[in-house]
């Protein structure tokens, strides 16, 4: 459900910032996130108030990943299945529009690739890739507090995925490492 939010806001916030390019695009991403930290986190409602939010382990079947150990095996299993996602996007044709249109959105354009659909399906995929970063975060952590992850620590995390590289899904399993 985490996952699925994140995608969806992605797509909304997506709408706005879609004629956007490059480094404007990336300051209306970090406005956005500063924005959030800044008014929506301060909603007490939203917050939960000081504490946050509880978020229990969960137990799948018969598997309780309340344990540690079970967890860890749950955590890596699921961020392998993303990276396998992620890698078989990136060979897939919508994949190839994405790297198309990254490279020269006009000459996409002229080959029947459709810009604004592929640049919101990135946003949404990229938002709910983040949206399940988060669930697995929380899932870890067992709460979720406005301050966990604030803009600025994004920052910094971003700043080491791009310094790690960012070309390939594992460089950003290792920067999260």
């Amino acid at each position: 459900a985490g996952t699925a939010a994140a995608a969806l806001l992605g797509a909304v916030a997506a709408l706005p910032a879609l004629r956007l390019g490059g480094r404007a695009l990336a300051l209306a991403t970090l406005a956005l996130a500063f924005l959030a930290d800044q008014v929506l986190f301060q909603l007490g409602w939203l917050r939960n108030g000081d504490t946050g939010w509880e978020i229990p382990r969960p137990v799948v079947g018969p598997v309780d990943l309340g344990d540690d150990r079970a967890l860890g095996l749950a955590l890596v299993l699921l961020s392998a299945l993303a990276v396998a996602a992620l890698t078989w996007l990136r060979g897939s044709r919508w994949g190839r529009a994405m790297l198309a249109v990254r490279s020269a959105p006009e000459a996409a354009a002229a080959s029947g690739v459709s810009v604004v659909r592929t640049k919101l399906l990135l946003f949404t995929v990229s938002a709910g890739l983040a949206g399940f970063g988060g669930v697995l975060y929380a899932s870890y952590n067992t709460r979720v507090t406005a301050t966990d992850f604030t803009a600025m620590t994004g920052l910094v995390w971003l700043a080491v995925v791009v310094a790690a590289g960012v070309r390939r899904p594992q460089f950003a399993v290792v920067a999260g490492l």
